[in-house]
């Protein structure tokens, strides 16, 4: 299943995706202190997750999948000494509209405090997922820990873009990979890890660092631009994922309408052949529109796509109006006002 969310910028596409992500994650283990370092270098309080500091509303997501819900609940309390406290309760259930710990289908499976003034955060010490069937836990663990997020920043994490370059190698998909990366900019068929030189120790060598081969001469990841830098996460953790999901904020960052051509129809047949979810963020028409040719027939595209219009009110309710055959043209009318007006 495809999801994309469409929406001018600060429309909270991205905050969407980050409350999925880490509220998954939270079954895991905590993520709290995790999602707010994402958004700032500064030091920072709990209250920073709750819009304009008002922490006196409790913070809800809730995650359906068939047959099974995960709830994430916050709750804020004021310590001693100005120092915040973020109250974590984690539960498993069967119907999401159900009430948080309401009724006889819901599982209580952790209660935590996060201190944002510590450098970790205080749990119970337990599995969050103690308690709970052998088979529950092993399919949400699989699912949750295999999720990636890929953020605008992902092609400037040069460590992490060699770490999947020799996963893919390991796994025997780099050629794939690079016939991918080939097919869109011309370059990146063949992967080494070749000795960089280190000059400031005279020409020494050092580590060994990835690198294409390209007339017969390394191109290290430095010399590459930023859209293939992108693509490369994107298709390299396509690849190397399946029964997860994955978070793509900006799909559409540093790429030529041509490139993008090429990398969404090869995402979405990664997609559908290792049985991923995928969440992703544009503000981009075109990106819609090549999302919606990749499926042939109108029952396979409401099966296995769906677009999320993310629209901020002036008063900073956000709304996410799905599409549906309904109300195709009030849908498409609505979105393109916003993001060109008229």
């Amino acid at each position: 299943m495809i999801n994309l969310l469409i929406g001018r910028n600060n429309a909270c596409k991205s905050t969407l995706l980050e409350a999925i992500y880490h509220s998954l994650g939270e079954f895991v283990g905590p993520r709290l202190v995790e999602a707010m370092r994402g958004r700032t270098n500064k030091s920072f309080s709990g209250r920073e997750l709750w819009f304009d500091y008002d922490t006196s509303r409790a913070i809800r997501v809730s995650l359906g999948f068939p047959g099974l819900t995960l709830s994430v609940y916050l709750t804020f309390r004021e310590e001693v000494f100005n120092r915040g406290l973020i109250d974590v309760d984690l539960a498993i259930g069967e119907e999401i509209l159900e009430s948080l710990f309401g009724g006889s289908n819901k599982l209580r499976v952790a209660t935590y405090q996060s201190d944002f003034n510590s450098s970790s955060s205080t749990t119970m010490g337990i599995d969050h997922l103690a308690g709970t069937p052998p088979e529950t836990q092993e399919r949400i663990r699989t699912y949750i820990k295999g999720c990636r997020f890929i953020d605008v920043s992902a092609k400037r994490d040069v460590g992490a873009t060699e770490e999947l370059l020799a996963s893919l190698k390991t796994n025997r998909k780099a050629k794939e990979f690079g016939d991918i990366l080939y097919e869109m900019f011309g370059v990146g068929r063949n992967w080494e890890f070749l000795p960089e030189l280190e000059n400031r120790s005279g020409g020494e060598k050092r580590e060994y660092r990835a690198a294409t081969i390209e007339n017969e001469k390394p191109l290290f990841l430095s010399g590459l631009g930023d859209g293939i830098r992108s693509a490369m996460q994107i298709i390299g953790n396509g690849l190397a994922s399946s029964n997860t999901c994955l978070f793509i904020e900006e799909i559409e960052n540093s790429q030529h309408p041509e490139s993008l051509k090429k990398l969404i129809p090869s995402l979405v047949k990664i997609i559908k052949r290792n049985q991923l979810q995928a969440f992703i963020t544009t503000h981009s028409r075109l990106v819609w529109r090549l999302f919606e040719t990749e499926f042939e027939t109108d029952i396979e595209r409401d099966r296995s796509f769906r677009c999320f219009h993310v629209a901020k009110s002036p008063d900073c309710t956000v709304k996410c109006t799905p599409l549906s055959k309904t109300d195709e043209d009030e849908f498409y009318g609505a979105v393109d006002r916003d993001l060109w007006g008229g």
